[in-house]
């Protein structure tokens, strides 16, 4: 079972990440992310309730089910699940030098390199070079472990909260 956000591949190249953690007997719901543009590319391109460029694809993934109106992938025209968790690769490989602060820190305040996960272009190779890093951390206790230590990462990255209560948005 594909749980909430876990991004996928069609046979088509189009990417979708998964709604929910309830789905249809052989579909998933979710929302297409990427879509491929050029050789090897995909174009970031999300289309929420499939009335952008999805119905003129793919009109049957849109559908009405006991789970409401959506787009529903069936099974058989997933080609790959992307792992959010399976992550040690593209640590390895983080150029960008915020996010490695970033990860460092939150090693650094007791959380687990298997607990740090990545969705977005860092978890799917897009083949273009990602503007951002959208982490998921997993686990209660690291939730409050970030929570406690917020203000100080924060101050190690030189970053502003927006809006300024509570976790959200971090701009650097």
């Amino acid at each position: 079972m594909l749980r909430d956000h876990v991004h996928f591949k069609t046979l088509d190249g189009l990417v979708f990440t998964t709604r929910g953690f309830y789905h249809p007997i052989n579909k998933v719901r979710a929302v297409p992310l990427y879509r491929p543009f050029e050789k090897g590319k995909l174009e970031k391109k999300i289309d929420e309730f499939g009335d952008i460029w999805l119905d003129k694809m793919h009109p049957e993934y849109i559908q009405n089910s006991e789970f409401g109106q959506g787009i529903f992938v069936p099974f058989e025209d997933i080609l790959e699940i992307y792992d959010p968790f399976n992550s040690e690769e593209i640590i390895k490989k983080l150029e960008n030098p915020v996010g490695k602060e970033i990860i460092n820190f939150l090693i650094h305040i007791g959380i687990k390199k298997e607990d740090i996960g990545f969705l977005g272009s860092y978890l799917v190779n897009t083949g273009n070079k990602p503007h951002d890093i959208d982490f998921l951390i997993r686990g209660l206790r690291n939730l409050n472990r970030i929570k406690e230590n917020f203000n100080d990462l924060l101050k190690e990255i030189k970053g502003k909260n927006y809006p300024s209560e509570g976790l959200s948005l971090i701009h650097i």
